[in-house]
């Protein structure tokens, strides 16, 4: 992680984590002058002033128009970029408040996706803003499960639009251990364009994988993040005050209707970042349909714990309510 304290979307966008099977070495053997570690440089200036190992990595990544446009936007938001050294106990990559950070002893094509991977949570971050949505712990649980598949189905999308671009694919990673979305994005941009099943080979596939055992650690930090609001609330109804209580209802309580949900949901499913047009077959589904699709998508070995901290959610909320005035007609 970065040495800045997490904000919220940092703890929902937690891009790699510290188990082996996450990190996974694809390890190159950099010259001592490869890459400036510990240095911030913005993503505008890499192309005339960062070193030349970071340079060719952002030249493939803008060699295909999503590519540019993601690099586009990195560049015009003021997004920065850091090389880390080595550590096997610490994620790949991390993005936080406009910081990518990268260890810097992997190959260029796990790079490469990985730095790609990490520029999707800075548009999210800075286009969809997941961090100030009000929602449910459930729909919270599904929202953490959201931010990381569609950043792994954006760069299944990039990998093959890279192939398309160039006429081939990026070199395969060549490690038993791949970190999240690597062998997907591997495959789809592998695919002919006339087989690419666009929401089926990319998100159903990331969001598959995110449950599965060997990325079971997503799902326990994901289920972190729900327990804010009863901690919240345990805490105002220990100082009794009616404003703290009520401040706390409105911040953590009143939550999203299913429509805002859906509309919020939907959003992540742009095809082209900068029209932000969403998918036909997403926006042709009915809200509750969708909704549902996505809960069914976001199943998870942590089911009983969710609806737990759903219920403490539920209970609290009916306590603070029994606190505070009701709100006058017309309010």
């Amino acid at each position: 992680m970065t040495h800045r304290r997490i904000n919220p979307l940092a703890a929902l966008a937690y891009a790699a984590f510290t188990s082996a099977a996450a990190v996974g070495y694809a390890l190159y053997t950099a010259p001592d002058d490869a890459e400036r570690l510990n240095t911030l440089i913005p993503f505008a200036d890499i192309p005339t002033k960062g070193d030349k190992r970071l340079q060719s990595i952002i030249a493939t990544i803008r060699q295909s128009p999503e590519g540019e446009a993601l690099y586009q936007h990195a560049a015009s938001t003021g997004a920065v970029f850091e090389w880390r050294p080595r550590n096997p106990l610490a994620p790949l990559g991390t993005y936080e408040s406009g910081l990518t950070t990268m260890q810097a002893d992997h190959t260029k094509s796990r790079t490469v996706l990985a730095v790609v991977h990490e520029l999707y949570h800075h548009w999210q971050g800075e286009t969809l803003q997941p961090q100030q949505w009000k929602l449910d712990p459930v729909d919270r649980y599904h929202l953490a499960q959201m931010v990381e598949v569609d950043a792994c189905a954006k760069t299944a999308i990039f990998a093959a639009a890279h192939a398309d671009a160039t006429g081939k694919a990026l070199p395969r990673i060549q490690n038993a251990q791949s970190a999240f979305g690597d062998k997907i994005a591997e495959d789809y941009a592998r695919r002919s364009k006339t087989t690419r099943l666009y929401l089926h080979d990319t998100y159903e596939q990331c969001f598959a994988e995110i449950n599965s055992p060997v990325f079971h650690q997503y799902q326990k930090t994901h289920l972190s993040i729900m327990a804010r609001p009863a901690h919240a609330a345990f805490d105002a109804l220990q100082k009794s005050d009616e404003k703290d209580l009520e401040t706390v209802f409105n911040t953590h309580f009143k939550t999203a209707t299913l429509a805002e949900k859906a509309r919020l949901f939907r959003s992540f499913f742009v095809t082209d970042i900068k029209t932000g047009t969403i998918h036909p077959d997403i926006a042709a589904m009915d809200d509750a349909d969708f909704m549902g699709w996505i809960e069914t998508q976001s199943r998870s070995a942590e089911k009983a714990p969710v609806q737990e901290t759903q219920n403490a959610f539920n209970y609290y909320r009916q306590v603070i309510k029994s606190f505070i005035p009701a709100p006058t007609p017309g309010s």
